[in-house]
């Protein structure tokens, strides 16, 4: 629930800035944020990291978009291993 509510805050802030977006990075961007509320950010991940870019603005945009997904994935998956303590 906190999760959807903070991508709506986040989406909402940003909205003239997407204006500002090409539209296929837009699109781009759109596909990824319905593949990670679909949790499949694994998916969207590879999206945009796949995704060429040759404005630096769009370029920027895609980054931060990358970051926060990695984040999610980061703070979302359980580790690998577990060491205990001795």
């Amino acid at each position: 629930m906190w999760k959807k509510l903070f991508i709506s805050v986040v989406l909402l802030m940003s909205v003239p800035a997407v204006a500002q977006l090409s539209p296929s990075v837009a699109r781009s961007i759109e596909k990824a944020q319905t593949l990670e509320q679909d949790a499949k950010l694994g998916e969207a991940i590879a999206l945009l990291d796949d995704l060429s870019v040759s404005r630096a603005y769009d370029k920027a945009f895609v980054d931060r978009t990358l970051v926060y997904f990695i984040g999610n994935m980061v703070t979302t998956t359980k580790p690998l291993c577990i060491f205990s303590g001795r």
